[in-house]
């Protein structure tokens, strides 16, 4: 999900806080250590947003505003996705990492 956003990002030119870099770069390194499960992941870089955007609409910089509000719906959208599917595929449930591969792949910031 990382590269994706970053493009969209760079096309139209506008970037995250530095706080936010900072979540989502510890995030990155946590899951790949496998020390927070990736929903967790998500839920920490929505709460980072969701402050972010409060900050940038309490400046009057809407349009900042509303790229950290998305940041905010795409993170808690793959949270809870990723949660479903761990739960799924904890659970054994057939067909699980089939779902996780071709469903959530493009909320994922590893490969399933």
């Amino acid at each position: 999900m990382v590269t994706p956003v970053n493009g969209t990002l760079h096309i139209l030119r506008v970037g995250i806080s530095p706080t936010s870099h900072g979540s989502v770069t510890d995030n990155l390194q946590q899951v790949h250590r496998g020390t927070i499960p990736q929903y967790e992941a998500h839920n920490r870089e929505a709460r980072t947003f969701a402050n972010d955007m409060v900050q940038s609409y309490l400046r009057g910089n809407i349009v900042q505003g509303k790229v950290e509000e998305m940041g905010v719906m795409l993170n808690l959208l793959a949270g809870v996705g990723m949660r479903a599917l761990d739960a799924a595929q904890s659970a054994g449930v057939p067909l699980a990492d089939d779902v996780a591969r071709l469903v959530c792949a493009p909320f994922s910031q590893r490969a399933p």
